[in-house]
């Protein structure tokens, strides 16, 4: 079961929209973020883990250990994406919290 915390979406004077949030990563496909800005044009994910055997695989909803891209403990992964793309995050054993930054350009 996925927990995640969001935080609300914050406009800037550009027009630019950023929102931020945390996510549990488990033992099965779990989407990063759990809702995607509508016109998002970048996002970044970051494993908060400090343990070495807790990488973080990312991938379409299909994702497993043996064929995701690995985000080892500590690291980022930023992407240019936009909303049209859905990731999703699983981990071999247990849980990992990851965080995300989404930017919308407007």
């Amino acid at each position: 079961m996925a927990v995640f915390y969001a935080a609300p979406r914050v406009g800037t004077p550009t027009g630019a929209i950023a929102t931020h949030g945390e996510v549990s990563v488990g033992i099965t496909a779990t989407k990063i973020p759990p809702t995607n800005l509508d016109n998002r044009k970048a996002l970044s994910i970051f494993s908060m883990s400090r343990n070495a055997d807790e990488t973080v695989y990312i991938g379409n909803a299909d994702v497993t250990v043996d064929n995701g891209y690995p985000i080892p403990p500590s690291s980022s992964l930023p992407l240019d994406c936009s909303q049209r793309i859905q990731w999703y995050g699983i981990v071999a054993a247990g849980t990992v919290k990851v965080r995300y930054l989404e930017i919308d350009y407007a």
